[in-house]
């Protein structure tokens, strides 16, 4: 991989959304063709649990997933996935913080 300059870092578009945490898969990022990156931040008090999937998220539990986000923590999704991100977490409550930066 690369290293990315900082006008190429600067060229990028961020998008901030608050997504509740919830019981239950859901949509957490669409699918974005122009998607560089993402970042994810877990402000809850449990594991929040992220799957990149083509299937809406069928499949994700707290058992079965791409990526665990420990409370308080974050994760950079920082390689070319352009497709659908969806999460989970143990219990409701609180937040997951998402920045999605894309291309012009």
């Amino acid at each position: 991989m690369a290293l990315e300059t900082w006008e190429a870092l600067q060229a990028l578009n961020g998008v901030v959304s608050s997504i509740a945490a919830a019981v239950e898969s859901q949509l957490v990022l669409p699918i974005n063709k122009s998607r560089s990156r993402a970042i994810f931040v877990n402000t809850t008090t449990n594991t929040y649990y992220l799957m990149f999937s083509s299937n809406q998220g069928a499949d994700l539990t707290t058992s079965f997933y791409s990526v665990s986000i420990a409370a308080g923590a974050s994760y950079e999704l920082n390689f070319a996935y352009t497709g659908a991100v969806y999460g989970i977490s143990g219990t409701a409550g609180g937040t997951i913080l998402v920045t999605e930066l894309s291309g012009n």
